[in-house]
């Protein structure tokens, strides 16, 4: 009955601790003492905060020699693989380049030697390396044309009155050869009235870029003497 007596009395008036607690636990932010006291709460609140973690000791960290070698490898061989790309890249832009350059060549040479062939009068000389025409009525004005084998140039001779003017139309021909044929298209050599009337032309050309050789593809055309008996 006394032990009652007693629990009762300390459940009632309570110690100076638990009557400590029992203000602290009054204060906003603390625990109160049915939870445990600070101890519990502590470990509650650290439990169910995933946030919170408790702090870890620093670990020390830096570059081996292993590391170090191997990340320089790494970037050695990135620096040799771009390497390579620059270098296949540069070869094919410039084998392009000149590609272009002499289909461009090749087309303003087709171009000019029709335009020239078409009005010409009569032709005077056939060779398989050269022609020759009168461009004029009067004949003071002729026309060559003339593939050197080794220059590997077609040029373009004018001669008006005894002057003679050479324009290169084609470099680094490899091949070129003029071929006369008849009116029926059968082959011939004969450059009288009534003989060759059309003229074909058969060249393929090569350049050299970044020491490198591109060849074009051959080259040919088919143009009728039109004033031609």
């Amino acid at each position: 009955m006394s032990m009652l007596t007693n629990n009762n009395w300390l459940l009632k008036n309570g110690s100076r601790r638990g009557n400590e607690a029992d203000g602290c636990a009054r204060l906003p932010g603390n625990p109160p003492r049915y939870l445990g006291g600070y101890s519990a709460w502590g470990f509650f609140r650290h439990a169910f905060n995933p946030t919170v973690r408790p702090a870890r000791p620093k670990q020390s960290g830096g570059w081996v020699l292993t590391e170090t070698m191997f990340a320089i490898g790494i970037g050695i061989s990135f620096l040799v693989a771009l390497m390579g790309i620059f270098v296949s890249s540069s070869i094919s832009f410039a084998g392009v380049g000149n590609y272009i350059n002499m289909d461009r060549r090749s087309r303003n040479a087709l171009d000019r030697m029709s335009l020239n062939i078409r009005k010409a009068k009569v032709l005077t000389t056939f060779d398989p390396a050269a022609l020759v025409f009168n461009y004029n009525s009067a004949g003071t004005t002729n026309l060559a044309y003339r593939y050197n084998a080794s220059s590997r140039l077609v040029t373009e001779e004018w001669t008006v009155s005894g002057a003679t003017t050479t324009n290169t139309l084609l470099t680094g021909c490899d091949t070129f050869a003029f071929s006369l044929y008849d009116r029926d298209l059968a082959a011939t050599t004969d450059v009288s009235a009534g003989q060759g009337k059309v003229i074909s032309i058969a060249w393929q050309c090569s350049g050299t870029a970044l020491s490198r050789t591109n060849t074009e593809y051959m080259q040919q055309a088919q143009i009728v003497i039109r004033n031609q008996p």
